[in-house]
């Protein structure tokens, strides 16, 4: 019985993205979203922030990628050499998101 159970909730859920299951448990009504919450390029709330030595937060995901094309912090533009060495874990930011989506749940 409890195999049954977990195989069908595994072929339930296996495969969805964390952007999916967070919409099915979200409010479904939009809310406003703090722009100094949202990913300057991801345009989403931050679940692992960065911050760079120009002072701008990114997406880890998303910064770790331009860098792979672009040795530049792409806000700052061209001429403001980055590199991933460069990026550091914004646990401010981080604590303030954990902070917004807890009210959310409430």
């Amino acid at each position: 019985m409890y195999e049954q159970e977990a195989k069908k909730h595994t072929e339930e859920h296996a495969g969805k993205s964390l952007d999916d299951m967070e919409k099915k448990l979200m409010d479904p009504v939009p809310q406003f979203v703090p722009q100094h919450l949202l990913c300057p390029l991801t345009k989403k709330v931050f679940v692992d922030p960065v911050r760079t030595v120009y002072g701008t937060v990114y997406e880890r995901k998303a910064i770790e990628e331009h860098l792979k094309q672009h040795k530049y912090d792409p806000l700052a533009g061209p001429g403001h050499e980055l590199e991933m060495s460069d990026l550091i874990s914004d646990w401010n930011m981080k604590k303030m998101v954990i902070d917004y989506r807890s009210r959310q749940i409430q």
